[in-house]
């Protein structure tokens, strides 16, 4: 017998009770469709009650019957209610790339625990864990509002999460050597720029970052007010970063007043400078002032290309550029280091030196809480010892050319024990915390390192000068040789030679620069660069292709041209 249809306007309600859950629904439309609706209901009804039908199976057929909304009418009923311009922006970037090309056209019910993991295997083979996590965490939160809300009545995959991302050691200096090569590389780098008389401060920039642990955010944030290099003692206070969007974070503001993060716990973050940090900063004040870009209440970094003299948006060292000062510096997972890693580094060399003070540790690095620094003990070990952080070497105090003059050095630290013998410190010593070091650590005699250091990294980047020149004349040479010798000595590791994947790269650069040479915008330039680098390699893969069938069929190998010179 029909359960009686009550009339609203035009059209008919139907109350019903979930088959599966046996909540009180209700469904509206004609009497058609409200009598096709009752026959697939009682349909899955019966299922349930002679065990045809889990009830897993009958919430997958009963979607279709009352769910109408797509994935992508969940997202814009969650995303019109986040209003922060940094969330937007990162919601903005996860449904664009990670969730929209997947899920869009989806009705909200068809994204069950097989579907799910099929997406995550996707986005695992191009995405890091931690971003299919993120996307997943904003996906999670669009249908969790739909849930409160009533618009539906679950979540579809039930209680399934993506894997987490395997905790990975982090990568960080392990020796005060290995502070001297990167500050000495990224001043390597400065002095490209200063020989064409153009302003850079990059071994400046590191040495702060290694030395003081702020994030790329406080440190272009960082104003010279902020900054006492002329008191005794010489302090930091971290009081503002300055975002991606801080212009539009603080209207009307010439300067960035974003709050750094935890500055809920600490609502005042100052430091004690070490005596390096405070002649870098001394120096970089001069350098900036010989280039007319110092202000008393100006960045200390500021930018240089584009508005010079301005405050930096968030980023003050391009994680490309620290891998080469990492590679440059010949440490080891060089091209696994970003920016953010020198903020890991002074957490791991500050626990050691400070003799395992956690309270002081996490002050200095502004984490919110102690449990955070557990990622710098499994990393350091335990039991640590008493220490100090030594002065580093004058090399590193960043005595930048003002005026193509040098300022002078300050002096060292005297050098002699208590007993008035020299005392010398072992510099390859890894930083062993079982290892305690001798009372009075004074600054070691450090010429013979600085010369070493400067002799290692002009060698290598000699090696690597020469690297790259040989692989440049070998992405030249023609298809043919490069498939003939690829077909007789492939390498599995590699999916094509590395000659060919330089030409790629610099045919992406060439049909780039074209581009941009013609006024395009940024978008236009891309594509116009992914365009060239695919016409580049479909060449090489038709040459592979035909080479590959010559061979099959048992003709023999074309005739090699002569190799260019």
């Amino acid at each position: 017998m029909r359960h009686k249809y009550q009339r609203r306007g035009n059209k008919f309600r139907y109350k019903y009770a979930d088959p599966v859950t046996g909540k009180q629904r209700s469904r509206t439309g004609t009497v058609a469709e409200l009598d096709a609706f009752c026959d697939e209901l009682e349909r899955i009804r019966r299922g349930m009650r002679y065990g045809r039908l889990t009830p897993e199976l009958a919430r997958r057929e009963l979607g279709p019957l009352v769910g109408k909304d797509t994935v992508r009418d969940l997202w814009d009923a969650y995303f019109a209610g986040v209003t922060r311009v940094n969330t937007r922006a990162a919601g903005a970037c996860a449904w664009k790339h990670r969730l929209e090309p997947y899920f869009a056209s989806l009705r909200w019910f068809e994204l069950d625990v097989a579907r799910m993991r099929e997406w995550q295997v996707k986005l695992r083979a191009r995405y890091a864990p931690k971003s299919v996590e993120d996307a997943y965490t904003w996906l999670a939160a669009a249908y969790g509002l739909a849930v409160v809300t009533r618009r539906i009545e679950a979540l579809p995959w039930g209680g399934w999460r993506p894997e987490k991302a395997r905790e990975t050691e982090p990568t960080i200096v392990g020796s005060l050597d290995e502070v001297v090569a990167l500050i000495v590389a990224a001043r390597s780098l400065d002095e490209r720029e200063w020989e064409r008389e153009r302003p850079s401060y990059l071994a400046a920039a590191v040495l702060t970052f290694l030395l003081t642990g702020m994030r790329q955010g406080e440190a272009c944030g960082l104003g010279w007010d902020r900054v006492e290099i002329d008191t005794d003692p010489a302090l930091l206070r971290i009081d503002y970063q300055a975002t991606r969007s801080w212009r539009e974070e603080c209207p009307g503001s010439d300067r960035p007043t974003v709050p750094p993060k935890g500055r809920t716990k600490y609502e005042h973050r100052v430091q004690v400078l070490h005596p390096s940090v405070v002649l870098a900063l001394r120096h970089l004040r001069e350098h900036l002032r010989a280039h007319n870009l110092y202000r008393s209440t100006g960045p200390v970094f500021p930018a240089l290309r584009t508005h010079r003299g301005d405050w930096r948006p968030g980023r003050l060292i391009d994680p490309r550029q620290m891998r080469a000062i990492a590679r440059l510096a010949g440490l080891r997972a060089a091209d696994t280091w970003k920016t953010h890693t020198t903020r890991h580094s002074f957490g791991s060399v500050e626990l050691v030196c400070s003799g395992g003070n956690l309270k002081a540790t996490q002050q200095r690095i502004g984490h919110s809480s102690v449990k955070m620094l557990e990622r710098y003990l499994h990393q350091m070990g335990h039991g640590l010892a008493r220490s100090s952080v030594p002065e580093l070497p004058e090399l590193t105090q960043a005595a930048i050319p003002v005026n193509g003059e040098e300022l002078p050095a300050a002096p060292l630290v005297e050098t002699l024990a208590a007993d008035g013998e020299p005392f010398t410190i072992t510099t390859e010593a890894e930083l062993d915390p079982r290892a305690a070091p001798p009372p009075n650590l004074p600054l070691a005699p450090l010429c013979d390192l600085v010369q070493a250091n400067a002799a290692r990294l002009q060698e290598c980047a000699r090696r690597r000068k020469e690297e790259q020149a040989e692989l440049k004349r070998q992405s030249r040479r023609p298809f043919v040789e490069l498939a003939e010798e690829w077909l007789h000595a492939p390498d599995p590791s590699l999916p094509r030679p590395r000659p060919v994947t330089e030409g790629a790269r610099r045919h992406y650069a060439r049909g780039y620069n074209k581009a941009k040479g013609a006024g395009l915008t940024l978008e236009q330039c891309r594509r116009a660069g992914q365009r060239a680098k695919r016409a580049y390699l479909g060449a090489w893969q038709q040459t592979l292709s035909r080479l590959q069938r010559q061979n099959v069929r048992g003709a023999p190998p074309p005739e090699l041209p002569p190799a260019a010179p």
